[in-house]
């Protein structure tokens, strides 16, 4: 029987903050806890933050030894020790944190569903596929995109925009498809926003939108 090469966890991190440098909900955590130490790789949006404190953070500082926190990872059923780059990616993009401990890089299932925040799409009627529709929640609606959409090639900007409500946006695209020059052109129009004030997607569009696409009266 042919053994499995272990992962050099040295040269996964390097290689994964390569892979994920732009993505900007990529959180990243090491911790040390005098000659013990751990570091933490998970996407935000997809990863559960009170699993990951409660039972990755702080549980590190408890046990307060590798060997002890490795085989902590190691008991909950769906952890497991990864053994390809791309299944790492795969299962991030899912919610699992991934954990380097011990040279040894884990997988634990962190993941975030929050499918009791979604409703169902009221203003369409849905042929196929999913009927779930957006929230007035920023952090759901980009939870529901990526559990869709999973791929390191979808890339979210985020921003703040309208000088009193600072109203966040996030422009999410597809790196490999999208017209840069267009997504440039729609970063220069938020970034050139005067109003005080911006309350919904609709102003924005109103904002943003090119001259020749608004309708008119005739």
């Amino acid at each position: 029987m042919a053994s499995t090469q272990k992962l050099d966890a040295e040269q996964v991190k390097q290689w994964l903050q390569t892979r994920l440098h732009d993505v900007a909900d990529l959180e990243q955590r090491a911790m040390k806890c005098e000659d013990e130490q751990t570091y933490l790789m998970y996407i935000k949006s997809m990863s559960n933050p009170l699993s990951v404190h409660e039972n990755l953070v702080n549980r590190f500082y408890e046990l307060g030894s590798e060997d002890l926190y490795e085989e902590y990872i190691r008991s909950f059923p769906s952890s497991s020790e990864a053994e390809d780059q791309e299944e790492i990616v795969r299962l991030l993009l899912k919610g699992y944190v991934v954990v380097i401990v011990n040279g040894k890089v884990l997988l634990f299932d962190a993941v975030l569903v929050l499918t009791s925040f979604i409703q169902p799409a009221s203003t369409e009627n849905v042929i196929q596929g999913p009927d779930d529709s957006f929230t007035e929640n920023i952090e759901i609606n980009l939870n529901l995109i990526r559990h869709r959409y999973q791929t390191t090639d979808l890339k979210a900007d985020f921003m703040s925009v309208g000088k009193i409500s600072q109203t966040r946006v996030i422009i999410m695209y597809d790196d490999k498809k999208v017209d840069k020059g267009v997504l440039k052109e729609l970063k220069k129009r938020l970034s050139e926003l005067k109003s005080d004030i911006l309350q919904s997607a609709s102003e924005i569009e109103k904002h943003t939108m090119h001259p020749s696409s608004a309708s008119s009266p005739r």
